[in-house]
């Protein structure tokens, strides 16, 4: 009888361990901290007596910001490898990229993908202004419209934190073809031994079961029509790194299928200079003109709602210790 009633205090006991760590797992979901949320699916799987627990397998294959996470670190990890190869890539006989821009804090690369219809663009570029500054523009979705001439509409569907959003973008192309639509889903991953954020950026799949509950999609918004059509974006990246105080570094690449039979060479360097150079040189003008003389990001922001962004992600910043002069 003692027997069963130790085994039974230690189920009891082992299952407020289970449901405490994916209460703290949920929390460093929605607080935007991937890698240590990931540390407990990790401890979750590996460990010989958690990974039997039933609570553990639910949590593993049905919850949906597990499954999504895992999914998200592993592609972060494939892009952080592909990074590395991008350059050696660049340099081989192959001529695997066709080269818009070479200089040392400026690379813009174009490629089309070799048995697909993705086509993808690697773009490097240093801008003289804090990692806050920058990571506060190119979060403004909405302000997109504003300062990306061939974008009509920029709209922030929903979010789930600070660094995962939904959104819908619009533009316009060369006639006689189609206004782009795209419905994407961003994620934002500090990295803090790198002292970098990488932001993940797909298209949404109105289908798709895994989705956060803080997610709500009209399946109309996907209504396509002649002059409408729906872009498909498998895989995206945005590495922002902190080279200073005062300097960033922003590595893109970025993929697409523009929904096109044939993509001629005139509108792949339209899409180049007039959407890709214009965007860079926008983002740059708008990241190193941000302050203004203020100390404090907080201080110009115009619009008070995101004012609680910015300061979650300057906490974030904070932690990466970043070394050198200061503003």
């Amino acid at each position: 009888m003692s027997q069963n009633a130790d085994q039974s205090t230690e189920n009891i006991d082992l299952d407020k361990q289970v449901k405490s760590m994916i209460q703290d797992f949920l929390h460093l979901f929605y607080t935007d901290e991937s890698y240590q949320a990931y540390e407990i699916v990790k401890k979750f799987k590996n460990d010989s007596i958690l990974s039997q627990h039933q609570l553990v397998k639910d949590f593993l294959y049905q919850c949906r910001e597990a499954l999504m996470l895992q999914e998200e670190i592993q592609a972060v990890g494939e892009f952080l490898k592909e990074l590395e190869t991008v350059q050696k890539d660049s340099e081989s006989k192959k001529h695997l990229w066709l080269k818009y821009s070479d200089l040392p804090h400026e690379k813009i690369y174009y490629r089309q993908d070799e048995g697909t219809k993705f086509h993808t663009n690697y773009i490097e570029t240093l801008v003289q202004a804090p990692i806050l500054d920058v990571v506060s523009v190119l979060a403004d979705v909405e302000q997109y419209r504003t300062w990306v001439s061939v974008i009509t509409h920029s709209k922030l569907l929903s979010e789930a934190s600070s660094l995962r959003k939904l959104t819908c973008l619009r533009a316009d192309l060369p006639k006689p073809m189609s206004k782009r639509q795209l419905v994407v889903q961003a994620s934002g991953h500090f990295l803090y031994d790198q002292q970098a954020l990488v932001v993940s950026i797909s298209s949404v799949n109105p289908e798709a079961k895994k989705w956060l509950k803080d997610y709500h999609l009209q399946k109309s918004l996907f209504k396509e029509t002649r002059s409408l059509v729906n872009m498909k974006v498998p895989k995206s990246f945005v590495y922002i790194k902190a080279i200073s105080p005062t300097k960033t570094q922003v590595k893109m690449l970025l993929s697409g299928d523009p929904r096109l039979d044939f993509v001629p060479q005139t509108l792949i360097n339209w899409t180049v200079k007039s959407v890709v150079m214009t965007f860079i040189s926008s983002m740059k003008q708008k990241a190193e003109g941000k302050r203004k003389g203020s100390k404090k990001i907080t201080e110009v922001s115009v619009d008070q709602s995101k004012v609680q962004f910015m300061k979650d992600i300057e906490e974030k910043i904070q932690r990466m210790k970043i070394e050198g002069p200061k503003l």
